[in-house]
């Protein structure tokens, strides 16, 4: 099972001139018009620890901000937050270590 990775976003801290329109027509012949905001997510060097749990741990992996230019202000609108199951890791490392034992019983 791979691993979760959960974005919050600050939507009040969206700068109202980074939305951005787009209109179509769908097949029924409806007008649809969505509004996007183009977010990049940066990873951080190092995961932090947040919090965990018996079977889980809780990382920061990194920060939403809004796309733009170098020359730009732009708002840290989030995190990016990464759910790991330990149990999984450690049946892994468990049945990796028998299949090591295993193989040591083998006569060729």
């Amino acid at each position: 099972m791979q691993n979760k990775i959960n974005l919050s976003i600050d939507v009040s801290k969206i700068q109202k001139s980074r939305l951005r329109k787009n209109t179509y027509t769908n097949k029924n012949g409806e007008e649809i018009t969505q509004t996007f905001c183009d977010i990049i997510v940066v990873p951080i060097k190092e995961k932090k620890l947040i919090k965990s749990g018996d079977n889980w741990e809780m990382y920061k992996t990194g920060f939403i901000v809004e796309k733009g230019t170098k020359d730009e202000d732009t708002n840290i609108l989030g995190d990016a937050i990464e759910f790991e199951n330990t149990e999984t890791q450690i049946n892994e490392q468990v049945d990796n270590a028998d299949g090591v034992d295993e193989m040591e019983d083998l006569p060729f």
